[in-house]
């Protein structure tokens, strides 16, 4: 049994792309674990769209042998995301350390996300060490990042490491300084079981498993625990750790972190946040996990009435692997039976749109993301709506309110001026400017409806991909702002409409009718397209008929053959969704917001 005294819990947290995963292999092929033979890039990026895009979606925690001073040291590394749309996965990882690796890639130096992130870890009172990363590459900015990181984030330049994950430079130092620097798990005063979820995943074979922390206790196998939340008793199965690989135990004691079975396949008995307690023991009430609100909303429905209940299956499963999503049930009067989601962003909703189709085979529509606002009436009710349809059955409507986003945009000097005209474009306000170096910090108020969709795209052209960006949703403000409707052959579609600034309303109208023009394929008929505000039309475009027969080649000889045509003709309108009587293909209203790649 390992001495609580030699255990060390610790996240590594960073903005995107400044060497997390890279470290962390380089963790694993130094660590003493005997059943490593061999450490692969992203070892830990275990999900195959997190190899194909090069991000990390989920955090994953693996535990490794290291010997320091003749002493052997548990070190329960967990490697984060660095995509603000994921910062859930960092608030869980938080919940389960005593200290934290904030690292920094020296070729770009202090970014928005940074900044986020070293907050997060201040705010959980972890020990934080300051990693900066690529140090072989980039010496002579050295010094300037140093002075950064002092003067933005208050950390003495002498506490700051220098290393190099792929070169394998001052990695022994960083674990050394984990280990003497970063507190072990607090030593309890008495032996009462307190487990806490940090994550869970559901297997058809095995039924759910759960990510654990041990706070205080021992948990072993055939041990009969409960689960705080939904009062569900269940004995263990099978608990171990990860090393990466499953590693197999009999006992898990307090501090470690690793996972547990106990085969149940419902997945309405565990939530992420949840307390384990022994059966015999008072329960040990309420969530430790904050939960995060929902920044974007999106329906999600089957392709036909007939595949919802394997959609409401495939979406429970991964809401008890990612539980920042939010759903409620939904109902429209074109696409049937669905779910209305919120989700932390754009890219979070394009990863639960891949991870359905993929891992759970679901076909879908997703209809385009919208935000929340308030509707004040005039008898001075707010009202909250987050589907713009939704303003269809509120009557005396006195102003509309917008959600406001608090930016932290990080830049070099020479893109200020177009950053700025961006920004004013936006509709923003700038709160303050700071220069540090050659890098300035700008705080704007923006309103979000600006943000969510192509604001951070511009932001990487007019900085050639230097600008870095992090926001907070800190409130709401009047604004004028109109709701814009999409008509097909005089027919409203509900998931084709938008609250929009009454400033932008005509060029946003036109850019979506060419957009809605270009996704929907030309059928045997004239559709007509308008974009209206009210009763009033303000664009408009049709798409020409198509006259297409695929039998128009067969020229007598066996009816089988004509019947393979239509067969073949039949199956290429499978994943066709019919509004009306125009079809529409299921990922069309993901295109028409430029979420799809």
């Amino acid at each position: 049994m390992i001495n609580i005294k030699h255990i060390r819990n610790f996240s590594i947290i960073a903005h995107i792309n400044h060497g997390k995963s890279t470290l962390a292999d380089r963790f694993i092929a130094l660590s003493k674990n005997s059943n490593v033979f061999k450490v692969t890039d992203q070892i830990l990026d275990s999900m195959e769209i997190e190899r194909e895009r090069g991000i990390t979606i989920k955090s994953q925690c693996v535990t490794l042998d290291y010997h320091y001073q003749n002493i052997l040291y548990k070190l329960n590394l967990i490697d984060t995301p660095g995509h603000t749309d994921f910062s859930y996965e960092v608030i869980k990882s938080l919940t389960a350390c005593e200290g934290v690796i904030l690292l920094i890639d020296i070729t770009k130096g202090i970014q928005a996300q940074t900044i986020a992130n070293y907050n997060k870890a201040k705010n959980n009172n972890l020990k934080i060490i300051i990693a900066l990363n690529k140090i072989d590459l980039e010496l002579k900015k050295k010094q300037n990042i140093k002075t950064e990181i002092q003067s933005i984030l208050k950390i003495n330049s002498k506490d700051i490491i220098e290393i190099s994950a792929k070169k394998n430079i001052g990695i022994d130092n960083l674990i050394h300084q984990i280990i003497t620097t970063i507190p072990p798990p607090i030593k309890p005063s008495n032996n009462k079981l307190e487990c806490l979820i940090i994550d869970a995943w559901f297997n058809d074979y095995t039924g759910i498993t759960c990510l654990v922390k041990i706070q205080n206790g021992i948990i072993k196998i055939n041990t009969k625990i409960i689960i705080s939340s939904t009062k569900k008793v269940f004995k263990i199965k099978q608990l171990g750790i990860f090393t990466p690989k499953k590693l197999y135990k009999n006992i898990l004691t307090t501090g470690e972190i690793g996972f547990i079975q106990f085969g149940s396949k419902n997945i309405k008995d565990v939530n992420v946040g949840d307390m384990i307690n022994l059966e015999t023991d008072k329960i040990t009430t309420g969530f430790t996990i904050q939960k995060t609100q929902p920044k974007i909303y999106a329906n999600i429905y089957p392709i036909t009435a007939n595949d919802f209940h394997n959609l409401k299956t495939s979406i429970s499963k991964l809401i008890l692997n990612d539980s920042s999503i939010n759903i409620t049930p939904q109902n429209s009067n074109i696409f049937g039976l669905g779910f209305k989601c919120g989700f932390l962003g754009l890219l979070h909703l394009e990863i639960t749109k891949e991870r359905l189709e993929r891992e759970y085979d679901s076909e879908i529509i997703i209809t385009p993301p919208s935000i929340s606002f308030k509707l004040i009436t005039k008898n001075n009710i707010t009202i909250n709506i987050n589907n713009p349809s939704d303003m269809d059955k509120i009557t005396n409507i006195k102003e509309i309110q917008e959600q406001i986003a608090l930016t932290t945009i990080i830049i070099p000097n020479k893109y200020y001026g177009k950053i700025n005209e961006l920004c004013i474009e936006s509709r923003g306000k700038q709160i303050t400017i700071n220069h540090i170096n050659d890098q300035i910090i700008l705080k704007y108020e923006i309103p979000f409806n600006e943000i969510i969709f192509n604001f951070f795209n511009k932001l990487q052209t007019l900085s050639n991909g230097f600008a870095s960006l992090d926001y907070e949703i800190t409130g709401y403000k009047k604004s004028d702002l109109n709701k814009l409707s999409i008509l097909l052959n005089d027919k409203k579609i509900d998931a084709l409409e938008f609250i929009i600034h009454k400033t932008k309303i005509y060029y946003e109208a036109s850019k979506l009718i060419n957009k809605i023009k270009k996704v929907i394929p030309r059928q045997l008929f004239e559709i007509k397209l308008q974009a209206a505000v009210g009763k009033k039309i303000i664009s408009k475009a049709t798409i020409k008929a198509l006259k297409k027969n695929v039998l128009s080649k067969c020229y007598g000889g066996d009816i089988t053959r004509k019947k393979k045509l239509l067969e073949k003709q039949k199956a290429g309108k499978k994943k066709m969704k019919k509004i009306g009587n125009i079809e529409i293909p299921s990922n069309a209203f993901i295109k028409i917001m430029n979420i799809d790649k």
